[in-house]
């Protein structure tokens, strides 16, 4: 099983500066070179992060990116061209052992809980539900419980992952066309990417696995990859036990 990283170090000028850019790419060394020890790992990225990572993952392939490409896009364009039950993983995912699931349905990190549907995507929702996201979506559901942590995402239903992937970039192409811009957050990629994924599963009978539940890892997402405590962590672990 492949594990793939993707990151587009491009866009991320638009929300961090260099040094908070530094800092991902840091914690990304650390997640790879603790999943090579039980997976094979590609890398999706551009140049500048191929100069940074490119030496330590097994694989290294170029990003295609258009002029809307998405903060969360970089996953999607690499789950899309690669083979069923090959999973995306984020850069702050750190592996202690190897990955354990069964091959079939889905698999991801685990489910966001009600309140941070409630904190984080609320508005969004009524939003995007405002803007008639069911025009393109008939999965839309503006009160699902259910958004799903795609910190780690694999798929073993080729139906399935066509459907979400093919869902994925007619809501890009909705969002950029018919969703007013002065709406336009950077969270709203979870809504595009976990908050569809949950809509869907809501609507069908598909064997679902939340990985954190039967596996040792741990997922640091949110800005804590950017506090110094962190930082001098994972520093000290690649420097001391890697």
């Amino acid at each position: 099983m492949n594990l793939i990283y993707s990151l587009n170090t491009n866009l991320l000028k638009y929300d961090y500066d260099k040094s908070n850019l530094d800092k991902l790419i840091k914690s990304y060394e650390l997640s790879i070179k603790l999943a090579n020890k039980h997976h094979n790992t590609i890398l999706y990225t551009d140049e500048y992060g191929a100069s940074q990572l490119g030496d330590i993952v097994d694989t290294v392939k170029f990003l295609k990116k258009d002029k809307n490409y998405l903060w969360s896009e970089a996953k999607f364009e690499a789950l899309s061209n690669e083979s069923i039950g090959s999973f995306i993983i984020d850069g702050d995912v750190f592996l202690n052992s190897k990955l354990n699931y069964d091959c079939s349905g889905v698999v991801f990190h685990n489910y966001d809980s009600e309140s941070a549907i409630e904190f984080y995507y609320s508005k969004a929702i009524s939003d995007f539900d405002s803007h008639s996201i069911m025009d393109v979506f008939p999965y839309w559901k503006p009160n699902c419980k259910k958004a799903i942590n795609v910190g780690i995402l694999g798929f073993f239903d080729d139906a399935l992952q066509r459907e979400y992937l093919d869902f994925y970039y007619k809501i890009k192409d909705w969002y950029f066309t018919k969703y007013p811009t002065f709406l336009h957050k950077r969270l709203d990629t979870m809504i595009i990417e976990q908050y569809s994924l949950g809509c869907i599963l809501d609507s069908k009978n598909i064997k679902e696995q939340p990985l954190s539940l039967t596996n040792n890892y741990s997922h640091f997402y949110g800005g804590i990859k950017y506090e110094p405590f962190f930082v001098k962590m994972v520093d000290s672990y690649i420097k001391n036990e890697l």
